[in-house]
């Protein structure tokens, strides 16, 4: 099939083949994980919201692969009897060639084919076997992640000051290399989950409450931003505000990064997810053992207390 990539991204929506089939699917999954909510518990819940996050990926997936079908046979008389494995092959080939997907994202694609036709041979007499098993997914070379030398976050974050409001992302840099919290986290923390007083930072996961001490240098820019942030009046109770008073976008944050990795004209191509590998790898010297590395990642009080006093960027300036 000769098409582009935006020739693909810009062709609208198609209910073709498997349209009739993801109504039914998603009705049966939902009676499926209903029992779910019943206890209202930290578990269900949080089940029931990773399966609707799979779900809209699975859906996503699959409709794409509905919409490559359309555009190749829909002068034809195909239809999902005819489904073999080569037009699997051939999808995850335009994916990759073409669309330019990397192999993670391809292999979810699979995934998201086999849920969907082992939903449809279990109850429907159209396809002989799960086609989309018979396809093999890509392997993945193993990448470590990279770590930013402190000579190379000292200069990202001088010029991240030199921005207007400049101290709040170099809070956010702070907060995720001396504490390891993940992006996601730091920016669904409130105003209250900081305890200037007694030099704490609070994280609620799900009713589950965690504590970080506040290193020094974390500490004054911390309190220069919390002036920051009640000069604006914010209009929410998120601790990281955009100069409006609205939540902060993680996106914004993660684009302020990368151009100050640019303006310092650096070697590696950091960008912000490399901060909290940083905190991993300084750990790992630190602990210099898996299963207690382990157990930190995880996010255990008593091993980040005793850790976090060897940072190697508690002073970063």
């Amino acid at each position: 099939m000769n098409i582009t990539k935006k020739q693909f991204e810009e062709f609208p929506k198609v209910d073709y083949i498997f349209g009739e089939y993801m109504y039914k699917y998603k009705m049966h999954m939902d009676k499926e994980y209903r029992g779910l909510s019943k206890d209202d518990t930290f578990i269900d819940v949080k089940k029931i919201k990773a399966w609707q996050h799979s779900y809209k990926i699975n859906y996503y997936n699959i409709m794409l692969f509905d919409k490559y079908l359309y555009m190749k046979y829909k002068d034809t008389d195909f239809s999902i009897r005819d489904i073999r494995e080569i037009h699997i092959k051939e999808f995850l080939d335009f994916s990759y060639n073409v669309m330019k997907n990397k192999p993670i994202t391809i292999n979810q694609k699979l995934v998201s084919l086999r849920m969907i036709m082992k939903y449809i041979c279990k109850y429907y007499n159209v396809l002989p076997y799960n086609i989309a098993l018979m396809v093999p997914k890509l392997k993945i070379d193993s990448v470590k992640p990279t770590s930013i030398s402190y000579s190379d976050i000292k200069k990202i974050l001088s010029i991240l000051r030199e921005k207007n409001y400049g101290i709040r992302d170099v809070c956010i840099c702070k907060i995720i290399m001396t504490t390891g919290m993940k992006i996601t986290s730091v920016f669904n923390m409130k105003v209250n989950d900081v305890d200037l007083n007694n030099r704490l930072l609070r994280y609620d996961n799900l009713g589950k409450e965690f504590f970080y001490p506040i290193q020094d240098t974390l500490y004054n820019d911390l309190c220069s931003y919390m002036d920051f942030r009640s000069s604006i009046n914010p209009k929410c109770n998120n601790l990281f505000v955009n100069s409006s008073g609205k939540p902060k976008n993680i996106r914004s944050f993660q684009i302020a990064f990368r151009n100050a990795v640019i303006k310092a004209d650096l070697d590696e191509a950091y960008t912000a997810q490399n901060l909290r590998a940083s905190f991993l790898y300084e750990m790992g010297r630190i602990l210099n053992d898996e299963n207690e590395l382990s157990e930190l990642t995880d996010q255990k009080i008593v091993k980040q207390y005793i850790a976090l006093k060897e940072n190697h960027f508690n002073d970063i300036i």
